[in-house]
């Protein structure tokens, strides 16, 4: 899963070359959404201002109840950037969220974190930060993402198709 953090992190630079904003043309905070099976969870920022560094992370359940998510153990210094549905071997839906820095990203922080569809955090990513001393130097760091690759392969879950926040 090491290459999704690559690609977020090109689309965060682009982003940031092409100066979104953190609100829509009428001032409403921008949202990302996305619906797995009767439920759905929702990024905003944390703060309705155009300085958004922080998210929040909503589930909404077919009854209109909603709830914030907590952060999985080891990412409470980062925010949600991107969002995906997945479904496993035995046809159960999760939500698959990519952490990492906002506005702008960063070169090895995406963490990919996998939660039940009642917005039960399944992985944790403690600590954030693994080094691997045989890859070269200036690429020893990277994302611990090992609950996650642990999990993905247990439940046969489908590759995520990551829809990225825009802030």
């Amino acid at each position: 899963m090491r290459g999704s953090s690559v690609f977020i992190g090109v689309v965060f630079a682009l982003a940031g070359i092409a100066g979104t904003t953190g609100a829509s043309a009428g001032g409403a905070p921008k949202a990302l959404s996305k619906q797995c099976g009767s439920v759905r969870v929702t990024i905003t920022c944390a703060r309705n201002n155009g300085d958004c560094t922080q998210t929040t992370l909503t589930l909404t359940t077919a009854d209109g109840q909603s709830e914030v998510l907590s952060k999985p153990r080891g990412l409470a210094d980062f925010t949600a950037v991107a969002l995906a549905c997945v479904s496993s071997r035995d046809h159960e839906d999760y939500f698959s969220v990519q952490y990492g820095s906002l506005p702008s990203g960063c070169e090895f922080c995406e963490w990919e974190a996998l939660y039940s569809k009642k917005g039960e955090p399944l992985t944790n990513n403690d600590p954030a930060v693994l080094t691997d001393t045989t890859l070269p130097e200036g690429h020893q760091q990277y994302p611990n993402n090992q609950e996650y690759d642990e999990a993905f392969e247990k439940l046969g879950l489908s590759k995520p198709k990551y829809e990225v926040f825009f802030p």
